[in-house]
């Protein structure tokens, strides 16, 4: 599902983001 991946991503990036 494309859409589970765009949610996955976009809660990756902000992770990512968080622990900068």
């Amino acid at each position: 599902m494309p859409i589970v991946l765009l949610v996955f991503a976009a809660c990756e990036a902000a992770l990512g983001l968080s622990l900068l």
